[in-house]
């Protein structure tokens, strides 16, 4: 009998091609004027979307900010700078561009600036709840979380590695613009995972012995082949339209309650667990749901057995006889096949991480992530010792105490002790050379069950015997012959390599990573790189051009160490101005004396700041030219000065070579027009060698 529920999802949905430009009239219409622009990285500027964005927004005559830097299992910290930004601006709306951490991080910081005077981090420690929130909308750009359309939102705390949600209908998106197209840039490993995560927010619906409808369950059923078989699809042909529009679609339908009514709840243990691996591990979300999943699923099965047969015959296809039991675990490993052949991990193992059972006991000694995802019954759950409880009561009893110990203790990974180091390199060699471990321990200065417990630690981790026991000593397997080799290699290498270091200690060396403004690297930056790597030459650069404002994107990315942009920018972290040159009024030598009015204006479209200062001073010198000439370079706009086709107003660091006539600008209160140049960095980042060695050269070259 199917369940009481509820089902509302207020979000408008606008999906098709083209659909973004369509923003700015949206967020109008649901009462925007501020906007608080949250987007990731690189991907949603290389694919244009957000400069789609934001144009569309001005063509609405609305204003708008920008916060980028939002990383997978996203930050409290980044939550809380879109906080200030809002306060600081008066924001009253949150557009999120991007997939699920985006969306989660603009509902938390909508959240937070409807509260001002509260933490917005007590939500997701369930201490009060939200009384308001600001309206939120979304460009989805992966296909996953489903927080496009669903009241949840998961955020990352980093100093305690605590991954917590908090789900309320106030955060709800107001709209959701889907455009499949968005996702073709995705690499196959993120494109995977979302399809991963969107199956698990019905899975965890479905997998359940309480009440439930068989529409619902056909819906769920419906949605999860059709995720499968276009999961495959894309895994090999990640330019299929109708593929990216199928996922996309059924990403929003699995997490806005629709799969779930009529169910008694669900059980979101996967989740729960993953949110605590997560936060310690920073794994991909969907693809820590596929690691845990299957060992959770033989961990219950028996306890909701009807279902695991059902979704083994209608969903995994599974037609061979047996018995429910032999039935179920079929369909748990046909899940396991399918995550292979898309490339998701099917254990901890295959994920690449090993938790020790330390790790483990400390995430299963926290508080739940998911409280709100608990059925009601749970609370309330009275069951005996003698009382088989359902499900979900049984695994509400462990979550409230030591959650996940008992499932993640069974779950297959690379250990069970510490990884491996070279302390245990050095302890296979000795005793592949001794053959003994009394002397081996003896040599090493360990005790002999130390020494025990770190063979059986790297046999674990490696996962093979390395060595046989008897009494005449220890000889090694034709595993641990196939091991000494490799262990002997690395051996030497890290002595080459600790030499090598010991040699290059006081020599500045790595990687240096800058993002420079187009015009700073033609006219300075030759000087100051020239100077730097006669001083560093063992550093590697990697310099690449942009536009002032992408540069800091590209900073705020993470993706460079560090910036020099030219005009004002909001940075909070070390900002150091370089120059402040004056801006002047450039003609030819032959129209010297010829009236400004009598020549061609050749004007150069730039950032808002200067163009903004080159208009008041036009204004208030009575020159309204037409642009007669525009270019789109300092260069060109000074070649075709020198060529006496007219006249124009540029900053003087790019007049070394002009030949013509200059004068510094004021205006009309005296005040110079000045173009200021800023060197930005990460502090955090300002005391690796190469960085804090560029900062003080070009510090010094600098002219302020």
């Amino acid at each position: 009998m199917a369940s009481n529920f509820e089902f509302y999802s207020p979000t408008r949905v606008i999906f098709g091609k083209g659909t973004e430009q369509r923003v700015g009239a949206l967020v109008r219409e649901y009462g925007g004027t501020r906007v608080l622009v949250v987007y990731g990285g690189k991907s949603a500027i290389r694919s244009g979307v957000l400069d789609r964005a934001e144009k569309s927004l001005t063509e609405a005559g609305l204003s708008s900010w920008t916060l980028g830097g939002v990383v997978p299992n996203p930050h409290l910290d980044k939550v809380y700078e879109g906080i200030r930004i809002g306060r600081e601006n008066g924001i009253d709306f949150l557009l999120a561009v991007g997939g699920g951490s985006v969306i989660d991080t603009a509902k938390a910081i909508a959240y937070g600036l409807a509260e001002p005077d509260k933490d917005v981090w007590e939500l997701y420690e369930h201490t009060r709840k939200a009384q308001k929130c600001l309206p939120v909308a979304s460009i989805l750009t992966i296909a996953a979380a489903g927080s496009e359309t669903s009241n949840s939102s998961v955020i990352t705390r980093e100093d305690t590695h605590q991954k917590r949600a908090y789900n309320d209908d106030l955060s709800r998106p107001k709209f959701a613009i889907m455009d499949p197209e968005l996702t073709k840039t995705l690499p196959d490993y993120q494109t995977e995972s979302g399809c991963a995560d969107i199956m698990m927010h019905t899975m965890e619906r479905y997998f359940t012995n309480g009440g439930n409808m068989e529409l619902t369950d056909a819906l769920a059923e419906g949605l999860l082949r059709t995720v499968m078989k276009n999961a495959r699809i894309l895994h090999t042909d990640p330019a299929n339209d109708e593929a990216r529009a199928e996922v996309m679609w059924a990403g929003s339908l699995s997490h806005n309650g629709l799969t779930g009514c009529g169910i008694a709840s669900g059980d979101f243990m996967s989740h729960k667990m993953e949110h605590e691996m997560g936060g310690m591990f920073d794994v991909t979300h969907g693809a820590g749901l596929a690691a845990l999943w299957p060992s959770w699923a033989r961990y219950v099965y028996k306890d909701c057995l009807p279902r695991f047969v059902r979704f083994a015959r209608n969903v995994m296809g599974v037609t061979a006889d047996g018995t429910d039991e032999e039935v179920a675990l079929l369909g748990i490993d046909a899940m396991v096949d399918f995550y292979h052949s898309i490339g998701m991990p099917a254990s901890f193992h295959e994920l690449g991480i090993a938790p020790t059972d330390a790790q483990i006991d400390a995430a299963a000694s926290r508080p739940p992530a998911l409280p709100s995802a608990r059925p009601k019954s749970w609370a309330s759950t009275t069951s005996s010792p003698s009382t088989t409880p359902p499900i979900n009561d049984r695994r509400s009893a462990a979550l409230r105490f030591r959650p996940q110990n008992g499932i993640l203790k069974e779950i297959p990974r690379k250990g069970r002790g510490h990884p491996m180091d070279e302390k245990d390199l050095l302890i296979f060699l000795t005793l592949a050379d001794t053959g003994n471990l009394t002397r081996t321990a003896e040599k090493l200065y360990l005790s002999q069950p130390t020494l025990s417990k770190r063979l059986q630690n790297m046999e674990a981790d490696l996962g093979a015997a390395l060595f046989l026991r008897s009494k005449q000593g220890v000889t090694l397997t034709p595993a641990g012959e196939a091991a000494r080799e490799v262990i002997q290699r690395t051996a030497r290498e890290l002595n080459t390599l600790r030499e090598q270091l010991q040699m290059r200690k006081d020599t500045i060396c790595g990687t240096l990573r800058i993002e420079v403004s187009i015009d700073y690297s033609k006219y300075r930056l030759p000087q100051v790189l020239a100077a730097y790597t006669a001083q560093c030459p063992d550093v590697t650069l990697r310099v690449s051009t942009n536009h002032s404002r992408d540069c800091l994107r590209t900073l705020q990315d993470s993706s460079v160490h560090l910036a020099i942009v030219r005009g004002e920018y909001d940075w909070d972290e070390g900002k150091i101005l370089l120059e402040r040159e004056p801006v002047c009024l450039i003609r030819s030598r032959e129209n010297a004396s010829v009236p400004l009015r009598e020549l061609r204006y050749i004007g150069r479209d730039s950032d808002p700041e200067h163009m903004s200062m080159k208009a008041r001073w036009l204004m208030e010198h009575k020159m309204e030219p037409d642009a007669q000439l525009n270019v789109d370079g300092l260069s060109t706009c000074v070649a075709m000065v020198n060529a006496g086709l007219g006249w124009s107003i540029v900053p003087s660091i790019c007049l070394n070579y002009f030949d013509g006539v200059s004068e510094p600008l004021f205006f009309a209160d005296g005040t110079p027009l000045t173009r200021s140049t800023y060197l930005l960095y990460r502090k955090r980042e300002s005391e690796l060698p190469q960085v804090r060695e560029f900062i003080r050269m070009v510090c010094a070259m600098s002219k302020h």
